[in-house]
Protein backbone atom coordinates (compact mmCIF):
# COMPACT_ATOMS: atom_id res chain seq x y z
CA UNK A 1 0.00 0.00 0.00
CA UNK A 2 1.14 3.60 -0.44
CA UNK A 3 0.81 4.21 2.78
CA UNK A 4 3.01 1.09 4.07
CA UNK A 5 2.12 -2.60 4.92
CA UNK A 6 -0.80 -2.74 7.80
CA UNK A 7 1.15 -4.58 9.69
CA UNK A 8 4.35 -1.98 10.47
CA UNK A 9 1.79 0.77 10.64
CA UNK A 10 0.51 -1.30 13.45
CA UNK A 11 3.69 -1.79 15.23
CA UNK A 12 4.39 1.61 14.77
CA UNK A 13 0.77 3.05 16.61
CA UNK A 14 1.73 0.99 19.21
CA UNK A 15 5.42 2.39 19.68
CA UNK A 16 4.65 5.74 19.55
CA UNK A 17 2.33 5.35 22.27
CA UNK A 18 4.58 3.36 24.46
CA UNK A 19 7.91 5.19 24.20
CA UNK A 20 6.67 8.87 22.96
CA UNK A 21 3.68 9.20 24.72
CA UNK A 22 1.56 9.95 21.23
CA UNK A 23 -1.85 8.95 21.66
CA UNK A 24 -2.72 6.04 19.91
CA UNK A 25 -6.41 6.46 19.06
CA UNK A 26 -5.45 10.59 17.99
CA UNK A 27 -2.60 9.82 15.34
CA UNK A 28 -1.95 7.80 12.39
CA UNK A 29 1.17 6.70 11.11
CA UNK A 30 2.60 7.15 7.28
CA UNK A 31 5.07 4.88 5.85
CA UNK A 32 8.03 7.04 3.67
CA UNK A 33 11.22 6.38 2.35
CA UNK A 34 13.39 8.18 4.98
CA UNK A 35 12.41 11.10 7.07
CA UNK A 36 13.94 13.63 4.90
CA UNK A 37 11.03 12.30 2.13
CA UNK A 38 8.69 12.69 5.47
CA UNK A 39 9.74 16.07 5.08
CA UNK A 40 9.19 16.83 1.37
CA UNK A 41 5.54 15.22 1.55
CA UNK A 42 4.15 17.35 4.44
CA UNK A 43 6.12 20.32 2.13
CA UNK A 44 3.82 19.24 -0.82
CA UNK A 45 0.70 17.92 1.06
CA UNK A 46 0.41 21.14 3.24
CA UNK A 47 1.75 24.52 1.88
CA UNK A 48 1.25 26.38 -1.53
CA UNK A 49 4.34 28.18 -3.48
CA UNK A 50 5.21 30.68 -1.62
CA UNK A 51 4.28 29.65 1.83
CA UNK A 52 6.35 30.16 4.86
CA UNK A 53 8.64 27.57 7.05
CA UNK A 54 10.52 28.37 9.74
CA UNK A 55 13.76 27.08 10.52
CA UNK A 56 15.78 28.03 13.34
CA UNK A 57 19.36 29.10 12.76
CA UNK A 58 21.42 27.02 12.25
CA UNK A 59 19.34 25.37 10.82
CA UNK A 60 19.05 21.38 8.89
CA UNK A 61 20.29 21.60 5.36
CA UNK A 62 18.18 19.72 4.02
CA UNK A 63 15.17 20.96 5.22
CA UNK A 64 16.00 24.44 3.76
CA UNK A 65 16.72 22.68 0.62
CA UNK A 66 13.39 21.25 0.79
CA UNK A 67 11.78 24.01 0.55
CA UNK A 68 13.44 25.79 -1.62
CA UNK A 69 12.77 22.61 -3.94
CA UNK A 70 8.91 23.01 -3.51
CA UNK A 71 9.44 26.62 -3.96
CA UNK A 72 8.91 27.62 -0.14
CA UNK A 73 9.65 30.15 1.65
CA UNK A 74 12.66 29.29 4.61
CA UNK A 75 11.88 32.19 7.36
CA UNK A 76 14.99 31.92 9.22
CA UNK A 77 14.34 32.81 13.22
CA UNK A 78 17.41 33.46 15.63
CA UNK A 79 18.12 30.64 18.71
CA UNK A 80 19.38 31.98 22.01
CA UNK A 81 23.25 31.97 22.48
CA UNK A 82 23.01 28.59 23.56
CA UNK A 83 21.52 27.42 20.18
CA UNK A 84 17.64 27.00 22.15
CA UNK A 85 14.28 28.40 19.93
CA UNK A 86 14.37 32.13 20.64
CA UNK A 87 10.97 32.25 21.45
CA UNK A 88 10.68 36.15 21.26
CA UNK A 89 12.13 36.49 18.34
CA UNK A 90 9.52 33.33 17.01
CA UNK A 91 6.56 35.59 18.36
CA UNK A 92 8.16 38.56 16.64
CA UNK A 93 8.49 36.66 13.32
CA UNK A 94 4.69 35.36 13.19
CA UNK A 95 3.67 38.71 13.91
CA UNK A 96 5.18 40.29 11.52
CA UNK A 97 2.64 41.47 8.79
CA UNK A 98 5.34 40.88 5.90
CA UNK A 99 5.51 37.09 7.06
CA UNK A 100 3.17 34.52 5.31
CA UNK A 101 4.39 31.78 7.88
CA UNK A 102 1.67 28.13 7.66
CA UNK A 103 4.64 26.12 10.06
CA UNK A 104 7.41 26.04 11.98
CA UNK A 105 9.73 23.73 12.02
CA UNK A 106 12.05 21.72 14.64
CA UNK A 107 14.40 19.18 14.99
CA UNK A 108 14.93 17.53 18.37
CA UNK A 109 17.58 15.98 19.36
CA UNK A 110 18.68 18.66 17.03
CA UNK A 111 20.94 18.97 13.35
CA UNK A 112 23.43 20.46 13.17
CA UNK A 113 23.31 21.41 17.32
CA UNK A 114 22.95 18.29 19.19
CA UNK A 115 20.50 20.84 21.12
CA UNK A 116 18.09 18.55 22.94
CA UNK A 117 14.64 20.56 23.91
CA UNK A 118 12.69 20.48 26.86
CA UNK A 119 8.89 19.58 27.07
CA UNK A 120 8.30 23.06 28.17
CA UNK A 121 10.11 24.51 24.95
CA UNK A 122 7.96 22.22 22.71
CA UNK A 123 4.51 22.58 24.57
CA UNK A 124 5.38 26.82 24.02
CA UNK A 125 6.21 26.18 20.64
CA UNK A 126 2.86 23.92 20.43
CA UNK A 127 0.98 26.81 21.80
CA UNK A 128 2.63 29.30 19.59
CA UNK A 129 1.48 27.17 16.87
CA UNK A 130 -2.02 26.58 17.35
CA UNK A 131 -2.75 30.24 18.51
CA UNK A 132 -1.48 31.52 15.00
CA UNK A 133 -3.52 28.62 12.88
CA UNK A 134 -0.39 27.10 11.68
CA UNK A 135 1.80 23.58 11.99
CA UNK A 136 4.19 22.46 14.40
CA UNK A 137 6.83 19.51 12.67
CA UNK A 138 9.20 18.02 14.71
CA UNK A 139 12.04 15.65 13.31
CA UNK A 140 12.88 13.14 16.16
CA UNK A 141 15.16 11.19 13.74
CA UNK A 142 17.49 11.33 16.99
CA UNK A 143 15.09 10.28 19.35
CA UNK A 144 17.33 7.45 20.77
CA UNK A 145 20.83 10.06 21.25
CA UNK A 146 20.81 11.27 24.41
CA UNK A 147 24.00 12.33 26.62
CA UNK A 148 24.99 13.57 29.94
CA UNK A 149 28.21 15.33 30.91
CA UNK A 150 28.20 13.39 34.28
CA UNK A 151 29.33 10.21 32.57
CA UNK A 152 28.85 10.54 29.13
CA UNK A 153 25.20 8.02 29.15
CA UNK A 154 21.67 7.82 28.68
CA UNK A 155 19.36 9.50 31.83
CA UNK A 156 15.79 7.67 30.94
CA UNK A 157 14.87 9.08 34.18
CA UNK A 158 15.86 12.83 34.30
CA UNK A 159 13.49 15.36 32.65
CA UNK A 160 16.72 17.19 31.52
CA UNK A 161 17.79 14.23 29.05
CA UNK A 162 14.55 12.29 28.04
CA UNK A 163 13.19 12.89 24.25
CA UNK A 164 9.84 14.27 24.31
CA UNK A 165 6.82 14.55 21.55
CA UNK A 166 3.82 17.06 21.43
CA UNK A 167 0.64 16.21 19.56
CA UNK A 168 -1.80 17.92 18.64
CA UNK A 169 -4.51 19.00 15.52
CA UNK A 170 -1.87 21.33 14.71
CA UNK A 171 1.06 18.79 15.18
CA UNK A 172 3.34 16.26 12.82
CA UNK A 173 6.07 14.14 13.93
CA UNK A 174 8.38 12.61 11.75
CA UNK A 175 10.32 9.58 13.03
CA UNK A 176 12.94 6.96 11.90
CA UNK A 177 14.93 4.07 11.66
CA UNK A 178 17.94 5.41 9.69
CA UNK A 179 20.25 6.31 12.74
CA UNK A 180 19.24 4.41 15.58
CA UNK A 181 19.38 0.72 13.71
CA UNK A 182 21.79 1.72 10.97
CA UNK A 183 19.57 1.88 8.41
CA UNK A 184 20.50 4.50 5.99
CA UNK A 185 20.77 2.78 3.02
CA UNK A 186 17.17 0.84 3.86
CA UNK A 187 15.24 4.27 3.81
CA UNK A 188 12.12 4.06 6.71
CA UNK A 189 10.73 6.91 7.92
CA UNK A 190 7.65 7.46 8.88
CA UNK A 191 5.16 10.59 9.52
CA UNK A 192 2.57 10.94 12.84
CA UNK A 193 -0.02 12.74 11.95
CA UNK A 194 -3.80 13.70 13.83
CA UNK A 195 -5.96 10.64 12.53
CA UNK A 196 -8.97 13.14 11.70
CA UNK A 197 -7.28 15.25 9.44
CA UNK A 198 -8.26 13.63 6.16
CA UNK A 199 -7.21 16.75 3.85
CA UNK A 200 -3.39 15.95 4.83
CA UNK A 201 -4.07 11.84 4.97
CA UNK A 202 -5.59 12.77 1.03
CA UNK A 203 -2.49 14.83 -0.01
CA UNK A 204 0.17 12.24 1.17
CA UNK A 205 -1.28 9.96 -0.99
CA UNK A 206 -1.25 11.96 -3.49
CA UNK A 207 2.62 12.74 -3.41
CA UNK A 208 3.67 9.32 -2.09
CA UNK A 209 2.13 7.74 -5.09
CA UNK A 210 3.15 10.20 -7.36
CA UNK A 211 6.70 10.02 -5.90
CA UNK A 212 7.53 6.93 -5.07
CA UNK A 213 4.25 4.53 -5.05
CA UNK A 214 5.33 3.02 -1.84
CA UNK A 215 7.92 2.24 0.61
CA UNK A 216 10.16 -0.86 -0.54
CA UNK A 217 8.60 -3.72 0.91
CA UNK A 218 11.89 -5.65 2.15
CA UNK A 219 12.83 -2.58 3.78
CA UNK A 220 9.88 -2.55 5.73
CA UNK A 221 10.07 -6.21 6.93
CA UNK A 222 13.65 -5.34 8.01
CA UNK A 223 12.11 -2.24 9.49
CA UNK A 224 9.90 -5.22 11.80
CA UNK A 225 12.45 -6.92 12.70
CA UNK A 226 14.21 -3.48 14.34
CA UNK A 227 11.03 -2.86 16.29
CA UNK A 228 10.92 -6.78 17.60
CA UNK A 229 14.49 -6.01 18.54
CA UNK A 230 12.98 -2.42 20.22
CA UNK A 231 14.71 0.24 22.31
CA UNK A 232 16.67 -1.78 24.73
CA UNK A 233 18.74 -3.23 21.40
CA UNK A 234 19.68 0.32 20.44
CA UNK A 235 20.73 1.60 24.04
CA UNK A 236 22.85 -2.25 24.36
CA UNK A 237 26.72 -0.76 25.54
CA UNK A 238 27.73 -2.29 22.76
CA UNK A 239 26.10 0.25 20.25
CA UNK A 240 25.55 3.07 22.22
CA UNK A 241 28.57 2.27 24.12
CA UNK A 242 30.95 3.35 21.02
CA UNK A 243 29.01 5.96 20.38
CA UNK A 244 29.39 7.70 23.74
CA UNK A 245 33.43 7.56 23.98
CA UNK A 246 33.20 8.83 20.64
CA UNK A 247 31.29 11.79 21.76
CA UNK A 248 33.66 12.19 24.74
CA UNK A 249 37.15 12.02 22.85
CA UNK A 250 35.57 14.56 20.49
CA UNK A 251 34.32 16.65 23.31
CA UNK A 252 37.52 16.66 24.52
CA UNK A 253 39.42 17.71 21.90
CA UNK A 254 37.21 20.69 20.93
CA UNK A 255 37.23 22.09 24.21
CA UNK A 256 40.75 21.60 25.09
CA UNK A 257 41.02 24.02 21.85
CA UNK A 258 38.25 26.21 21.53
CA UNK A 259 37.00 26.68 25.11
CA UNK A 260 33.55 25.31 26.66
CA UNK A 261 31.84 28.31 25.75
CA UNK A 262 32.47 27.91 22.05
CA UNK A 263 31.40 24.11 21.93
CA UNK A 264 27.69 23.98 22.15
CA UNK A 265 25.33 20.77 22.25
CA UNK A 266 26.30 17.43 22.03
CA UNK A 267 23.55 16.49 24.89
CA UNK A 268 21.23 15.12 21.78
CA UNK A 269 22.03 13.45 18.58
CA UNK A 270 25.24 12.83 17.32
CA UNK A 271 26.55 16.06 16.74
CA UNK A 272 28.64 19.43 18.62
CA UNK A 273 28.65 22.74 16.73
CA UNK A 274 31.77 25.20 17.02
CA UNK A 275 32.25 28.68 17.00
CA UNK A 276 35.94 28.78 14.88
CA UNK A 277 38.43 31.14 15.86
CA UNK A 278 37.72 34.22 14.14
CA UNK A 279 40.38 36.60 12.35
CA UNK A 280 42.27 33.72 10.26
CA UNK A 281 44.33 35.63 7.44
CA UNK A 282 42.50 33.30 4.43
CA UNK A 283 46.22 34.06 2.93
CA UNK A 284 47.63 31.82 5.37
CA UNK A 285 44.97 28.91 4.39
CA UNK A 286 45.68 28.30 0.96
CA UNK A 287 47.75 26.01 -0.49
CA UNK A 288 50.98 25.84 -2.96
CA UNK A 289 48.48 25.70 -6.49
CA UNK A 290 46.64 28.87 -4.46
CA UNK A 291 43.98 26.57 -3.78
CA UNK A 292 41.37 27.22 -0.47
CA UNK A 293 42.05 30.48 0.45
CA UNK A 294 38.54 31.98 -0.22
CA UNK A 295 38.21 33.82 2.38
CA UNK A 296 35.24 35.87 3.85
CA UNK A 297 34.41 39.90 4.99
CA UNK A 298 35.63 40.96 1.54
CA UNK A 299 38.49 38.17 1.09
CA UNK A 300 40.74 38.93 3.85
CA UNK A 301 39.67 36.50 6.39
CA UNK A 302 39.30 32.73 6.02
CA UNK A 303 35.54 31.68 5.79
CA UNK A 304 34.30 28.66 7.54
CA UNK A 305 34.12 26.56 4.02
CA UNK A 306 37.68 27.72 3.48
CA UNK A 307 38.70 26.18 6.94
CA UNK A 308 36.46 22.92 6.34
CA UNK A 309 38.49 22.29 3.12
CA UNK A 310 41.99 23.35 4.87
CA UNK A 311 41.24 20.91 7.63
CA UNK A 312 40.38 18.27 4.76
CA UNK A 313 43.64 18.66 3.02
CA UNK A 314 45.93 19.05 5.60
CA UNK A 315 44.64 16.95 8.54
CA UNK A 316 42.41 14.61 6.75
CA UNK A 317 38.99 15.37 8.63
CA UNK A 318 36.07 16.69 7.25
CA UNK A 319 33.62 18.48 8.87
CA UNK A 320 30.41 20.63 7.92
CA UNK A 321 30.99 24.49 7.48
CA UNK A 322 28.44 26.31 9.63
CA UNK A 323 27.15 28.71 7.00
CA UNK A 324 25.44 25.74 5.17
CA UNK A 325 23.36 25.60 8.37
CA UNK A 326 22.84 29.53 8.08
CA UNK A 327 25.66 29.89 10.64
CA UNK A 328 28.94 31.52 9.45
CA UNK A 329 32.06 30.95 11.26
CA UNK A 330 31.14 27.50 13.00
CA UNK A 331 31.36 23.83 12.17
CA UNK A 332 29.19 20.50 12.84
CA UNK A 333 31.41 17.96 13.79
CA UNK A 334 30.15 14.53 14.26
CA UNK A 335 31.43 11.91 16.65
CA UNK A 336 28.70 9.06 15.40
CA UNK A 337 30.32 7.95 11.91
CA UNK A 338 33.67 5.74 12.91
CA UNK A 339 35.40 3.10 14.75
CA UNK A 340 36.57 4.05 18.16
CA UNK A 341 39.72 3.90 17.60
CA UNK A 342 39.35 5.43 14.11
CA UNK A 343 37.44 8.53 15.82
CA UNK A 344 40.18 9.06 18.37
CA UNK A 345 42.52 9.17 15.57
CA UNK A 346 40.56 11.81 13.54
CA UNK A 347 40.02 13.64 16.97
CA UNK A 348 43.70 13.64 17.16
CA UNK A 349 44.15 15.64 14.18
CA UNK A 350 41.14 17.55 14.17
CA UNK A 351 42.54 19.19 17.53
CA UNK A 352 45.63 19.82 15.96
CA UNK A 353 43.85 21.79 13.09
CA UNK A 354 42.28 23.79 15.70
CA UNK A 355 44.86 23.97 16.83
CA UNK A 356 47.11 25.62 14.51
CA UNK A 357 44.00 27.92 13.82
CA UNK A 358 44.12 29.59 17.41
CA UNK A 359 47.64 30.31 16.98
CA UNK A 360 47.13 32.03 13.74
CA UNK A 361 44.71 34.18 14.99
CA UNK A 362 47.20 34.95 18.20
CA UNK A 363 49.62 36.03 15.40
CA UNK A 364 47.10 38.02 13.43
CA UNK A 365 45.70 39.59 16.64
CA UNK A 366 48.80 40.37 17.38
CA UNK A 367 49.62 42.36 14.24
CA UNK A 368 46.08 44.16 13.98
Amino acid sequence: PDEGSAELRSKLVEKIARENGLTAADNDVFITVGANQAFVNLCLALFDPGDGVVLFRPFYFNHYMACQMTNLVPCLCDTTDELRPDMAALRRLLESSSSNVRAVSVVNPGNPTGILLTRAELEELSSLCRERGIWLIVDNTYEHFLWTDSDGDCDGDNGSRRHMCVEGDHVVNIFSFSKAYGMMGWRIGYLCFPMANEALRSGLFKVQDTLVICPPGLSQRVALGCLEAGSAWVADDTRLGSVRRNRAAVKTALTSLLGESNVKGGDGAIYFFCRLPQHIPASQLTDTDGEGGEGGEGGQWASDECVVRWLVREYGVVVIPGSACGSPGHIRVAFANLGEDKCADAAERLGKGLGKLVELQRGAVHEM
